[in-house]
């Protein structure tokens, strides 16, 4: 299985105190659900907030990969930005520009 030459340029990179570039990348944490038996819903992101995975942990075990891996809680803005995205990956780029000229 091959990869790409930028992921293989960033993944060798060193940062300045000798960290992987990788590493260095910032955080982002999405929480979408607490369900009733305690497991929490969230979206995890590295580098920018825009490209995620969805996991579930139990609770314990989410508080514990937030601090090990140094989350950010998205901002507010950040998560309208994504779901406008995402709005856009659903319904086309031109359907959402025109959705939105006439909500203006």
């Amino acid at each position: 299985m091959s990869t790409s030459k930028g992921f293989e340029v960033i993944q060798g990179a060193k940062a300045a105190d000798g960290r992987s570039v990788a590493d260095t990348l910032p955080r982002f944490v999405r929480v979408r659900e607490i369900t009733e038996n305690n497991l929490v819903e969230f979206d995890f992101a590295i580098g920018e907030p825009d490209l995620f995975v969805e996991l579930v942990l139990p609770k314990a075990a989410f508080d514990e990969f937030c601090i090990k891996q140094n989350v950010q809680m998205m901002t507010e803005e950040q998560c309208r930005m994504v779901d406008q995205e995402m709005e856009k990956w659903r319904i086309g780029e031109e359907a959402f520009a025109k959705r939105n000229q006439t909500e203006s």
